[in-house]
């Protein structure tokens, strides 16, 4: 998918945000636009890497105390996204 694609997806089902038409070219070349949007990718990175990781310890046939930290993480890493989004 293009990224010009994925852009005029989002503006005509407005499924996340709503944006209009107007405001695009303005968060394409909001520097702190890219910037919390960078930081939304390395957020899900995290919260990926984690959920992996809490699945692992999960399945686990003695429970660990790591599952209950890495479903915090989770917890915590869900918030912050959510607040960070929520700025935009």
């Amino acid at each position: 998918m293009k990224a010009s694609d994925a852009v005029h997806g989002f503006v005509l089902t407005g499924r996340v945000f709503s944006i209009g038409l107007r405001e695009v070219p303005t968060l394409l070349f909001s520097r702190r636009a890219r910037r919390a949007v960078r930081g939304l990718v390395i957020l899900r990175r995290a919260y990926e890497y984690l959920v992996v990781m809490a699945a692992l310890e999960g399945v686990q046939p003695v429970p660990s105390p790591y599952c209950e930290a890495y479903v915090d993480a989770l917890n915590i890493l869900g918030a912050r996204a959510t607040s960070v989004a929520r700025s935009l």
